[in-house]
Order: structure tokens, then sequence, then C-alpha cells
């Protein structure tokens, strides 16, 4: 008896040391999963690849990327007018042909970007295009699940609207939660796609 209780500091260490382990696991994983659900990528098989404007060179690089490997027919670059040039450029550079890439420009002052986005892509292919019904829309990183969301609203359901969203962003999807940018990044990420589910927008 007394041998096993010699034991006892033993195991409970073992014991605690498996369950810190566990738990450490865990907490990584479920981190890790709320940054893969913010940073979503659903596509639908479409011609048309929309681009948001206002995300970063790095991430206009990846949305060149994925229009050369699906073939779409032709990009739409939503933006501010005071950077659409700038920003063909960037994606002219990363390979799409300068008469593939279409744009819609929105007032450079104008707020709730990613509503005005969505309404003018929806209105340029209306006028423009009126046959395509299939549309994917890349934008960056975390900011895809109030894209999509934002998207899908304004669009309607005449629409299947596919959503991408780029590997690249502001932090880390394995150790975000270590720095105040990215815990800042993900707050803000939730609270845009909660505005984007329920912020009402007129048409």
């Amino acid at each position: 008896m007394g041998k096993i209780q010699k034991q006892y500091p033993i195991i409970i260490s073992i014991a605690f040391i498996v369950m810190a382990s566990f738990l450490y696991f865990i907490h990584n994983k479920l981190f890790e999963l709320l940054y893969q659900y913010l940073n979503v990528t659903c596509p639908v098989s479409g011609n048309v690849l929309v681009i948001e404007g206002w995300i970063e060179k790095e991430m206009l690089v990846e949305a060149a990327q994925e229009f050369s490997k699906k073939k779409y027919s032709y990009c739409l670059l939503t933006g501010k007018a005071n950077s659409l040039t700038q920003t063909k450029e960037i994606l002219h550079k990363a390979g799409i042909c300068i008469e593939d890439i279409r744009h819609v420009a929105v007032a450079n002052e104008v707020r709730h970007k990613t509503y005005h986005m969505a309404l003018a892509a929806r209105n340029w292919l209306q006028q423009k295009d009126p046959s395509i019904k299939t549309v994917n829309v890349f934008t960056g990183g975390l900011h895809g699940r109030k894209t999509w969301a934002v998207f899908k609203r304004v669009f309607g359901k005449d629409y299947s609207i596919g959503i991408i969203s780029s590997k690249a962003w502001y932090c880390d999807k394995h150790n975000w939660w270590k720095s105040k940018k990215g815990i800042r990044s993900i707050i803000k990420s939730i609270t845009g796609y909660i505005y984007g589910l329920l912020w009402p927008f007129g048409n």
C-alpha cells in the first residue's frame, strides 16, 4: 500500500500532463476551425469571377491565379474609382489580359463598401450580361464570410453565388490568438459577418 501511495504523485503528474496536452490541442484546433470558418472558400461553376478591388497585392495575385486556373470568360473588378486603374495593372501583371478585365466603380467616400460593391456588380451584370446567373466572388482572407453573406443578399435568389477567399491575410491561422493583431482581425471579421447577415440594406 505504501508503495502505491508513493506512486500517486507520479500518476497525478502524468494525468495532469496528458489532460493539459489534450486541452491545448483542443484549444488550438477550435481556434483554427474558427479561422477556417471565416476564411471560407465555396466556389460554384461559373464563367465570371468578381474581384473585390480593395484587397492587397498578394491577394490580387491569388485572384489572378484563380482566374487563369478556372478559365473564366472575364473578371469583373469592383472598387473605389481612385484605385481601379492601379488594381487593374496589378491583375494584368499577374497574368490576366487587359481585355478580360471589366470594372465597375463605387464612390471613393462610400460607406458600407462591401454592400455597394455587390450592388454595383449586380447592376453591371444585369445591364451588360443579363444571361449570367452564376458568379464566383474573390475576396481577402477572413473577409470571406461577410462578403459571401452580403453578395448573396444583394444578388438574390435568381443568382448562384460562390466565394473564394485568399490564403494570404494579416495573421496566421495557426497562431492568430497569440497576437493583438490576430485577435483584432478575428473580432472584426466576426462582427463584419454578423453585419453582413443582419444589416438592413436597401436595394
